[in-house]
């Protein structure tokens, strides 16, 4: 979601299934599952649940934003 709206592709038909996605990944907690951030040359995979539910987090805020500006009528950047 971040990268779609940093590309300045705030469609609702984009946007609205990958912020549906991640409502539905998220844990009981609040938080979501480790994923994958950077693999090496040698195929290791680093990342955590911290990392991802940061990322995840700022996705939700920045849909925040979005959902305010474009029921203003404002263009969504």
């Amino acid at each position: 979601m971040n990268s779609l709206l940093n590309l300045g592709h705030g469609e609702p038909d984009l946007l609205v299934p990958t912020l549906q996605s991640l409502l539905t990944a998220q844990g009981e907690d609040g938080s979501w599952p480790r994923a994958a951030f950077f693999i090496d040359f040698y195929g290791g995979y680093y990342g955590s649940e911290e990392l991802t539910t940061a990322l995840c987090l700022e996705a939700l805020a920045r849909a925040g934003q979005w959902v305010k500006d474009d029921s203003a009528g404002e263009a969504v950047t």
